[in-house]
């Protein structure tokens, strides 16, 4: 993939993350905030940090896996129930 392709993709995924998790990526990696400093930013103990930060990746993970999968049109996205969604892209995740 080209550097500028990469870049529209990640530029893409991070608008589609909610406020909350795009907050935590924002501040982490483009802010270079400390977890120590974020955590008495938000009012929340360092441990909630991480494990939102954790989150704001998994779920930017799993956009970026569902652009990538639409745009290749490998699975369609009609299946109703979550469970059975959550199976077919956990064979995917593994891969980004």
């Amino acid at each position: 993939m080209q550097k500028r392709n990469i870049e529209e993709i990640k530029q893409s995924a991070i608008s589609k993350l909610k406020d909350d998790d795009y907050n935590i990526i924002y501040e982490i990696y483009f802010k270079h905030t400390s977890i120590h400093k974020l955590s008495r930013k938000l009012g929340i103990s360092k441990l909630a940090v991480r494990y939102r930060k954790q989150r704001a990746l998994r779920n930017l993970k799993s956009i970026i896996l569902i652009q990538q999968l639409q745009r290749k049109k490998v699975i369609t996205f009609k299946i109703k129930r979550r469970k059975k969604l959550k199976q077919k892209l956990a064979k995917y995740l593994y891969f980004i």
